[in-house]
């Protein structure tokens, strides 16, 4: 059976572009414009999009979300992969070893812009963070770190490009990404760059779903929205900012 081309539909190309819309912590949208697009590669069609109806709704459900959240400040460094990494586990060995009939739970965590975010189910979970971060700032090797209420994060744009696919960069394939990106772009700051999704091949392409900073975007839109990739350049589209 002969595969289609997504890129030869218009209208089909127009909504899965409004599907990656999505701002770095709604990493499930993302998730399903993968879904839709290798749908789309494999079968001609997309699964339904289920999105709210009503944007008063959204607005107020993110709004009640961001009551139960905390931001991490390292107090002379950035919250990167590595940090992020030590502190959660703290707190997530801390969970396991509670014995009470009270679990806390937590819809996401995550760092952004060299800052780290924890976002709480309910108060009494909020209440335990709190109480847990201050006991491992206390009595742990950790301490380097500011709990602060949460305020909006400048968030990353999301982008999208297309590289050569080859076999044997299957293995790391984000991380080889990321070091080729870096190693080539030098005067790109790309410790804030993350790859989100590498959608699945097609025709010995493969196009990268990434997450840039906003300085970024604009030295990137000096040099004609083109990175050097490999043996060439890619030219990389930035999507618009998402104003949840």
């Amino acid at each position: 059976m002969e595969q289609k081309n997504m890129s030869s539909d218009p209208n089909n190309e127009m909504a899965l572009e409004y599907a990656l819309l999505a701002s770095p912590e709604a990493d499930s949208i993302v998730q399903e414009a993968a879904e839709n697009i290798g749908m789309a590669l494999n079968t001609g069609s997309k699964r339904p999009a289920n999105s709210p109806t009503n944007g008063d709704d959204k607005r107020q459900r993110v709004a009640i979300r961001n009551q139960l959240k905390l931001m991490i400040r390292r107090e002379n460094a950035d919250v990167d992969d590595e940090y992020f990494h030590k502190l959660s586990g703290e707190i997530f060995y801390r969970q396991g070893c509670l014995t009470s009939e009270f679990l806390p739970t937590f819809y996401n965590s995550g760092h952004t812009n060299g800052i780290g975010w924890f976002c709480a189910c309910d108060e009494s979970s909020l209440t335990w963070l709190k109480s847990t971060l201050d006991d491992i700032k206390r009595i742990s090797e950790i301490k380097d770190f500011i709990v602060m209420p949460y305020a909006p994060i400048p968030q990353l744009r999301r982008t999208i490009f297309s590289i050569p696919h080859f076999e044997k960069f299957e293995k790391g394939g984000n991380e080889k990404v990321m070091t080729m990106i870096t190693r080539l772009n030098r005067n790109f700051d790309t410790k804030f760059w993350k790859v989100a999704t590498m959608l699945p091949p097609a025709n010995g392409m493969r196009s990268i779903i990434m997450n840039i900073d906003e300085e970024s975007v604009v030295k990137l839109a000096k040099q004609g929205n083109k990175l050097f990739y490999g043996l060439s350049q890619v030219f990389v589209k930035v999507y618009p900012k998402h104003n949840d």
